[in-house]
Protein backbone atom coordinates (compact mmCIF):
# COMPACT_ATOMS: atom_id res chain seq x y z
CA UNK A 1 0.00 0.00 0.00
CA UNK A 2 1.28 3.43 -0.88
CA UNK A 3 1.97 5.66 2.11
CA UNK A 4 2.17 9.45 1.85
CA UNK A 5 4.55 11.03 4.30
CA UNK A 6 3.58 14.68 4.11
CA UNK A 7 1.47 17.42 2.62
CA UNK A 8 2.75 20.47 0.74
CA UNK A 9 0.37 23.39 0.58
CA UNK A 10 0.10 25.54 -2.57
CA UNK A 11 -2.31 28.35 -3.23
CA UNK A 12 -4.34 26.21 -5.60
CA UNK A 13 -4.86 23.37 -3.08
CA UNK A 14 -3.19 20.55 -1.16
CA UNK A 15 -0.86 18.08 -2.88
CA UNK A 16 0.12 14.73 -1.35
CA UNK A 17 3.81 13.92 -1.76
CA UNK A 18 5.70 10.67 -1.52
CA UNK A 19 9.03 12.13 -0.46
CA UNK A 20 11.09 15.27 -0.03
CA UNK A 21 12.24 15.20 -3.65
CA UNK A 22 8.67 15.52 -4.76
CA UNK A 23 8.12 18.44 -2.42
CA UNK A 24 11.21 20.17 -3.75
CA UNK A 25 10.11 19.58 -7.38
CA UNK A 26 6.73 21.14 -6.74
CA UNK A 27 8.37 24.06 -4.99
CA UNK A 28 10.61 24.64 -8.02
CA UNK A 29 7.67 24.35 -10.39
CA UNK A 30 5.72 26.87 -8.34
CA UNK A 31 8.63 29.30 -8.46
CA UNK A 32 8.91 28.90 -12.23
CA UNK A 33 5.16 29.41 -12.71
CA UNK A 34 5.22 32.50 -10.48
CA UNK A 35 8.15 33.91 -12.46
CA UNK A 36 6.35 33.23 -15.75
CA UNK A 37 3.15 34.88 -14.50
CA UNK A 38 5.15 37.90 -13.34
CA UNK A 39 6.87 38.16 -16.73
CA UNK A 40 3.58 37.87 -18.64
CA UNK A 41 1.98 40.48 -16.38
CA UNK A 42 4.85 42.87 -17.06
CA UNK A 43 4.71 42.24 -20.82
CA UNK A 44 0.95 42.83 -20.79
CA UNK A 45 1.36 46.03 -18.79
CA UNK A 46 4.08 47.23 -21.19
CA UNK A 47 1.88 46.42 -24.16
CA UNK A 48 -1.13 48.23 -22.71
CA UNK A 49 1.08 51.22 -21.88
CA UNK A 50 2.20 51.38 -25.49
CA UNK A 51 -1.41 51.08 -26.69
CA UNK A 52 -2.47 53.83 -24.29
CA UNK A 53 0.38 56.04 -25.49
CA UNK A 54 -0.62 55.48 -29.12
CA UNK A 55 -4.28 56.20 -28.65
CA UNK A 56 -3.58 59.16 -26.39
CA UNK A 57 -2.33 60.81 -29.56
CA UNK A 58 -5.73 60.18 -31.17
CA UNK A 59 -8.14 60.40 -28.25
CA UNK A 60 -9.37 63.90 -29.07
CA UNK A 61 -9.62 63.26 -32.78
CA UNK A 62 -12.45 62.13 -35.01
CA UNK A 63 -11.72 61.59 -38.67
CA UNK A 64 -13.13 60.71 -42.07
CA UNK A 65 -11.24 58.48 -44.49
CA UNK A 66 -12.00 58.87 -48.21
CA UNK A 67 -10.49 56.64 -50.85
CA UNK A 68 -11.15 54.88 -54.15
CA UNK A 69 -11.43 51.17 -55.00
CA UNK A 70 -8.09 50.55 -53.24
CA UNK A 71 -10.28 50.65 -50.13
CA UNK A 72 -13.05 48.40 -51.48
CA UNK A 73 -12.72 44.76 -50.36
CA UNK A 74 -14.18 43.33 -53.57
CA UNK A 75 -11.61 45.18 -55.67
CA UNK A 76 -8.59 43.79 -53.84
CA UNK A 77 -9.91 40.26 -53.37
CA UNK A 78 -9.97 40.41 -49.58
CA UNK A 79 -9.69 42.92 -46.77
CA UNK A 80 -8.70 46.32 -48.13
CA UNK A 81 -6.50 48.75 -46.22
CA UNK A 82 -9.51 50.82 -45.13
CA UNK A 83 -11.18 47.71 -43.70
CA UNK A 84 -7.98 46.61 -41.95
CA UNK A 85 -7.69 50.04 -40.35
CA UNK A 86 -11.12 49.55 -38.77
CA UNK A 87 -9.62 46.78 -36.64
CA UNK A 88 -6.66 48.97 -35.65
CA UNK A 89 -8.35 52.25 -34.69
CA UNK A 90 -11.44 52.67 -32.46
CA UNK A 91 -14.69 53.58 -34.17
CA UNK A 92 -14.97 56.69 -32.01
CA UNK A 93 -11.80 57.99 -33.75
CA UNK A 94 -12.02 56.38 -37.21
CA UNK A 95 -15.62 57.49 -37.55
CA UNK A 96 -16.31 57.31 -41.30
CA UNK A 97 -14.95 55.09 -44.06
CA UNK A 98 -16.01 56.45 -47.45
CA UNK A 99 -14.42 54.06 -49.97
CA UNK A 100 -15.91 54.50 -53.45
CA UNK A 101 -14.70 52.74 -56.58
CA UNK A 102 -13.49 55.16 -59.24
CA UNK A 103 -13.14 58.12 -56.86
CA UNK A 104 -10.81 60.93 -57.93
CA UNK A 105 -10.45 64.69 -58.00
CA UNK A 106 -10.35 64.94 -61.79
CA UNK A 107 -13.87 63.85 -62.70
CA UNK A 108 -16.27 66.42 -64.15
CA UNK A 109 -18.86 67.54 -61.61
CA UNK A 110 -21.62 65.50 -63.25
CA UNK A 111 -19.82 62.30 -62.16
CA UNK A 112 -20.77 60.74 -58.84
CA UNK A 113 -17.19 59.46 -58.44
CA UNK A 114 -15.79 62.98 -58.03
CA UNK A 115 -14.46 63.32 -54.48
CA UNK A 116 -16.35 66.59 -54.03
CA UNK A 117 -19.67 64.92 -54.95
CA UNK A 118 -19.02 62.04 -52.56
CA UNK A 119 -18.24 64.51 -49.79
CA UNK A 120 -21.33 66.63 -50.50
CA UNK A 121 -23.58 63.58 -50.57
CA UNK A 122 -22.25 62.16 -47.30
CA UNK A 123 -22.43 65.43 -45.34
CA UNK A 124 -25.66 66.84 -46.79
CA UNK A 125 -27.81 65.94 -43.78
CA UNK A 126 -25.24 66.52 -41.04
CA UNK A 127 -26.04 68.76 -38.11
CA UNK A 128 -23.79 71.61 -37.04
CA UNK A 129 -22.53 69.53 -34.12
CA UNK A 130 -21.62 66.66 -36.44
CA UNK A 131 -19.72 69.01 -38.73
CA UNK A 132 -17.89 70.64 -35.85
CA UNK A 133 -16.85 67.28 -34.38
CA UNK A 134 -14.62 66.27 -37.31
CA UNK A 135 -10.96 67.04 -36.67
CA UNK A 136 -9.36 65.39 -39.72
CA UNK A 137 -10.16 64.29 -43.25
CA UNK A 138 -7.79 61.80 -44.90
CA UNK A 139 -7.98 61.29 -48.65
CA UNK A 140 -5.96 58.39 -50.09
CA UNK A 141 -5.91 57.58 -53.79
CA UNK A 142 -4.48 58.92 -57.02
CA UNK A 143 -4.83 56.03 -59.44
CA UNK A 144 -8.03 57.36 -60.97
CA UNK A 145 -6.54 60.79 -61.56
CA UNK A 146 -3.67 59.08 -63.37
CA UNK A 147 -6.21 57.17 -65.44
CA UNK A 148 -8.22 60.34 -66.11
CA UNK A 149 -5.10 62.01 -67.51
CA UNK A 150 -4.26 58.91 -69.56
CA UNK A 151 -7.75 58.89 -71.09
CA UNK A 152 -7.71 62.69 -71.67
CA UNK A 153 -10.89 63.09 -69.62
CA UNK A 154 -9.39 66.11 -67.87
CA UNK A 155 -6.26 68.21 -68.20
CA UNK A 156 -3.68 68.72 -65.49
CA UNK A 157 -5.02 72.24 -64.86
CA UNK A 158 -8.60 71.00 -64.56
CA UNK A 159 -7.61 68.41 -61.96
CA UNK A 160 -5.64 71.02 -60.00
CA UNK A 161 -8.62 73.38 -60.06
CA UNK A 162 -11.03 70.64 -58.94
CA UNK A 163 -8.71 69.65 -56.10
CA UNK A 164 -8.59 73.27 -54.95
CA UNK A 165 -12.38 73.52 -55.08
CA UNK A 166 -12.66 70.33 -53.03
CA UNK A 167 -10.39 71.78 -50.32
CA UNK A 168 -12.42 75.01 -50.21
CA UNK A 169 -15.65 73.04 -49.91
CA UNK A 170 -14.39 70.86 -47.06
CA UNK A 171 -13.16 73.88 -45.09
CA UNK A 172 -16.52 75.59 -45.50
CA UNK A 173 -18.45 72.55 -44.27
CA UNK A 174 -16.04 71.27 -41.59
CA UNK A 175 -14.61 74.31 -39.82
CA UNK A 176 -12.41 72.37 -37.37
CA UNK A 177 -11.04 69.89 -39.89
CA UNK A 178 -7.45 69.46 -41.03
CA UNK A 179 -7.15 67.91 -44.50
CA UNK A 180 -4.49 65.31 -45.35
CA UNK A 181 -3.73 63.82 -48.77
CA UNK A 182 -1.84 60.59 -49.40
CA UNK A 183 -1.02 59.43 -52.93
CA UNK A 184 -1.02 55.62 -53.06
CA UNK A 185 -1.87 54.78 -56.69
CA UNK A 186 0.44 53.09 -59.18
CA UNK A 187 0.18 51.06 -62.37
CA UNK A 188 1.90 47.79 -63.28
CA UNK A 189 2.68 48.75 -66.87
CA UNK A 190 5.06 51.42 -68.11
CA UNK A 191 2.54 53.02 -70.45
CA UNK A 192 0.87 55.06 -67.67
CA UNK A 193 3.89 56.07 -65.59
CA UNK A 194 4.01 59.64 -66.86
CA UNK A 195 0.30 60.17 -66.14
CA UNK A 196 0.55 58.76 -62.63
CA UNK A 197 3.61 60.91 -61.95
CA UNK A 198 1.71 63.99 -63.06
CA UNK A 199 -1.21 63.04 -60.83
CA UNK A 200 1.21 62.56 -57.93
CA UNK A 201 2.57 66.09 -58.31
CA UNK A 202 -0.97 67.50 -58.49
CA UNK A 203 -1.80 65.87 -55.16
CA UNK A 204 1.52 66.86 -53.62
CA UNK A 205 0.98 70.52 -54.57
CA UNK A 206 -2.46 70.70 -52.94
CA UNK A 207 -2.92 73.44 -50.33
CA UNK A 208 -3.11 71.05 -47.36
CA UNK A 209 -1.04 68.47 -45.50
CA UNK A 210 0.57 66.00 -47.92
CA UNK A 211 1.83 62.71 -46.46
CA UNK A 212 5.18 61.96 -48.08
CA UNK A 213 6.50 58.49 -48.96
CA UNK A 214 3.20 56.59 -49.05
CA UNK A 215 3.49 56.77 -52.83
CA UNK A 216 6.47 54.36 -52.95
CA UNK A 217 4.59 51.37 -51.50
CA UNK A 218 2.78 50.35 -54.69
CA UNK A 219 5.92 50.54 -56.86
CA UNK A 220 6.51 46.90 -55.90
CA UNK A 221 5.20 45.06 -58.97
CA UNK A 222 4.11 42.05 -56.89
CA UNK A 223 1.78 44.26 -54.87
CA UNK A 224 -0.41 44.97 -57.92
CA UNK A 225 -3.00 42.52 -59.25
CA UNK A 226 -1.95 41.16 -62.63
CA UNK A 227 -5.60 40.80 -63.67
CA UNK A 228 -6.09 44.55 -64.04
CA UNK A 229 -2.58 46.02 -63.42
CA UNK A 230 -4.00 48.65 -61.07
CA UNK A 231 -5.49 47.34 -57.82
CA UNK A 232 -3.49 46.30 -54.77
CA UNK A 233 -3.64 42.65 -53.79
CA UNK A 234 -4.26 41.52 -50.23
CA UNK A 235 -0.54 41.58 -49.40
CA UNK A 236 -0.26 45.18 -50.57
CA UNK A 237 -3.37 46.09 -48.58
CA UNK A 238 -1.64 44.99 -45.37
CA UNK A 239 1.37 47.20 -46.10
CA UNK A 240 -0.87 50.13 -47.03
CA UNK A 241 -2.77 49.71 -43.76
CA UNK A 242 0.49 49.48 -41.79
CA UNK A 243 1.94 52.71 -43.16
CA UNK A 244 -1.30 54.68 -43.34
CA UNK A 245 -1.87 53.78 -39.69
CA UNK A 246 1.58 55.18 -38.86
CA UNK A 247 0.84 58.30 -40.89
CA UNK A 248 -2.40 58.88 -38.98
CA UNK A 249 -0.66 58.25 -35.67
CA UNK A 250 2.55 60.22 -36.19
CA UNK A 251 1.80 62.58 -39.09
CA UNK A 252 4.55 61.29 -41.40
CA UNK A 253 6.24 58.04 -42.42
CA UNK A 254 9.34 56.61 -43.99
CA UNK A 255 8.71 53.58 -46.16
CA UNK A 256 11.36 51.05 -45.13
CA UNK A 257 10.89 47.38 -45.98
CA UNK A 258 13.17 44.44 -46.73
CA UNK A 259 12.02 41.38 -48.69
CA UNK A 260 14.37 38.41 -48.36
CA UNK A 261 14.83 35.20 -50.35
CA UNK A 262 13.27 36.48 -53.56
CA UNK A 263 13.87 34.00 -56.35
CA UNK A 264 14.60 34.66 -60.02
CA UNK A 265 12.30 33.29 -62.72
CA UNK A 266 13.51 32.95 -66.31
CA UNK A 267 11.69 34.55 -69.24
CA UNK A 268 9.24 32.49 -71.23
CA UNK A 269 6.98 34.58 -73.42
CA UNK A 270 5.97 35.69 -76.85
CA UNK A 271 9.45 36.43 -78.21
CA UNK A 272 10.11 32.83 -79.20
CA UNK A 273 12.82 31.94 -76.70
CA UNK A 274 12.97 30.86 -73.07
CA UNK A 275 15.44 31.23 -70.23
CA UNK A 276 15.98 28.86 -67.30
CA UNK A 277 17.93 29.58 -64.12
CA UNK A 278 20.72 27.03 -63.65
CA UNK A 279 23.38 26.01 -61.12
CA UNK A 280 21.52 26.38 -57.85
CA UNK A 281 18.75 28.84 -57.23
CA UNK A 282 19.97 32.39 -56.85
CA UNK A 283 17.95 34.64 -54.62
CA UNK A 284 17.82 38.35 -53.99
CA UNK A 285 17.26 40.64 -51.04
CA UNK A 286 15.11 43.60 -52.02
CA UNK A 287 15.12 46.68 -49.81
CA UNK A 288 13.04 49.82 -50.15
CA UNK A 289 14.03 52.99 -48.33
CA UNK A 290 11.48 55.50 -49.58
CA UNK A 291 12.38 56.16 -53.25
CA UNK A 292 15.53 53.99 -53.33
CA UNK A 293 15.21 50.30 -54.11
CA UNK A 294 18.33 48.17 -53.59
CA UNK A 295 18.61 44.70 -55.10
CA UNK A 296 21.34 42.49 -53.58
CA UNK A 297 22.27 39.26 -55.32
CA UNK A 298 23.23 36.12 -53.42
CA UNK A 299 23.66 32.54 -54.60
CA UNK A 300 22.37 29.28 -53.15
CA UNK A 301 23.44 25.73 -53.79
CA UNK A 302 27.05 26.63 -54.55
CA UNK A 303 29.67 29.31 -53.99
CA UNK A 304 29.47 30.76 -57.49
CA UNK A 305 28.91 34.49 -57.44
CA UNK A 306 26.91 34.61 -60.63
CA UNK A 307 23.58 33.75 -62.16
CA UNK A 308 23.66 31.22 -64.94
CA UNK A 309 20.98 31.47 -67.60
CA UNK A 310 20.32 28.52 -69.87
CA UNK A 311 18.83 29.84 -73.11
CA UNK A 312 16.64 27.94 -75.55
CA UNK A 313 15.75 29.35 -78.96
CA UNK A 314 17.66 32.59 -78.40
CA UNK A 315 18.94 33.24 -81.91
CA UNK A 316 21.13 36.26 -81.23
CA UNK A 317 22.02 39.12 -78.93
CA UNK A 318 23.57 42.39 -79.91
CA UNK A 319 22.00 44.52 -82.64
CA UNK A 320 19.02 45.35 -80.44
CA UNK A 321 18.33 45.90 -76.76
CA UNK A 322 15.48 45.35 -74.31
CA UNK A 323 15.72 41.56 -74.39
CA UNK A 324 14.01 40.26 -71.22
CA UNK A 325 15.93 37.51 -69.44
CA UNK A 326 14.46 36.99 -65.97
CA UNK A 327 12.36 38.68 -63.32
CA UNK A 328 12.78 38.94 -59.57
CA UNK A 329 10.09 38.95 -56.90
CA UNK A 330 9.23 42.25 -55.21
CA UNK A 331 11.17 44.50 -57.57
CA UNK A 332 9.70 47.65 -59.11
CA UNK A 333 8.10 47.34 -62.52
CA UNK A 334 11.08 49.11 -64.05
CA UNK A 335 11.83 51.55 -66.80
CA UNK A 336 14.32 53.24 -64.52
CA UNK A 337 17.96 54.20 -65.08
CA UNK A 338 19.92 51.95 -62.71
CA UNK A 339 23.36 52.13 -61.18
CA UNK A 340 25.87 49.35 -60.64
CA UNK A 341 24.41 47.08 -63.29
CA UNK A 342 27.12 47.14 -65.96
CA UNK A 343 28.88 43.91 -65.04
CA UNK A 344 31.20 41.38 -66.67
CA UNK A 345 29.04 38.85 -68.46
CA UNK A 346 30.27 35.55 -69.87
CA UNK A 347 28.33 34.29 -72.88
CA UNK A 348 28.62 30.78 -74.31
CA UNK A 349 28.26 30.74 -78.08
CA UNK A 350 30.08 29.12 -80.98
CA UNK A 351 31.34 26.43 -78.57
CA UNK A 352 33.31 28.82 -76.36
CA UNK A 353 32.91 31.27 -73.47
CA UNK A 354 33.37 34.97 -74.23
CA UNK A 355 33.36 37.91 -71.81
CA UNK A 356 31.57 41.23 -72.44
CA UNK A 357 30.75 44.23 -70.23
CA UNK A 358 26.97 44.16 -70.48
CA UNK A 359 24.57 46.87 -69.34
CA UNK A 360 21.73 44.96 -67.72
CA UNK A 361 18.72 46.95 -66.62
CA UNK A 362 15.23 46.64 -65.20
CA UNK A 363 12.39 47.08 -67.68
CA UNK A 364 8.73 46.08 -67.48
CA UNK A 365 9.38 43.78 -64.54
CA UNK A 366 12.33 41.94 -66.15
CA UNK A 367 16.10 42.18 -66.00
CA UNK A 368 16.92 42.91 -69.63
CA UNK A 369 19.98 42.61 -71.84
CA UNK A 370 20.68 46.27 -72.54
CA UNK A 371 23.61 46.44 -74.94
CA UNK A 372 23.31 47.71 -78.48
CA UNK A 373 26.38 46.19 -80.10
CA UNK A 374 27.10 46.80 -83.78
CA UNK A 375 27.54 43.07 -84.17
CA UNK A 376 25.45 40.05 -83.32
CA UNK A 377 26.11 37.20 -80.94
CA UNK A 378 24.41 34.22 -82.55
CA UNK A 379 22.91 31.06 -81.08
CA UNK A 380 23.38 31.87 -77.41
CA UNK A 381 23.31 28.80 -75.19
CA UNK A 382 24.28 30.08 -71.77
CA UNK A 383 24.95 33.39 -70.00
CA UNK A 384 26.68 34.00 -66.68
CA UNK A 385 26.06 37.32 -64.95
CA UNK A 386 28.21 38.39 -62.01
CA UNK A 387 25.69 40.43 -60.08
CA UNK A 388 26.43 42.24 -56.84
CA UNK A 389 24.15 45.17 -55.96
CA UNK A 390 21.71 47.28 -57.98
CA UNK A 391 20.35 50.68 -56.89
CA UNK A 392 17.17 52.05 -58.42
CA UNK A 393 15.85 55.57 -57.88
CA UNK A 394 12.08 55.35 -58.15
CA UNK A 395 11.79 59.07 -58.86
CA UNK A 396 13.33 58.38 -62.27
CA UNK A 397 10.30 56.41 -63.51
Amino acid sequence: MTQYVDKFEMTSGNYLLKDSEGRELIKQNKQEIDATVTRIDKELQDFMTKVDEKFSKLKDRKFILMTDSYGVDESVGGSSFSTLLESMIPKSIYAYNWSVGGAGFGWPYDKSEAFINIFNSKTASWTTDEKNSITDLYVFGGANDGNILHASIATEKEIRDRLSEFLIRVRNVLPNCKIHLGFIGWYRKLERFQYYNTAFHIWMDGDCDFINNLNWIMHNKDFINTSDNIHPNTTASKYLAKYIYKAILYGSINYIETFSDNTAVGYSGSYGYSVAIGHGRPYFEIQYVNNICTICFQATGNDQNYIELACTGLGQLGPYKNTPMFQIQNTPVGGYPVQGLTVPTIIYYESTWNTFPVNWFLYDGYINWGNDYPYAIAQVKSIRIGFTTIHIDLTQA
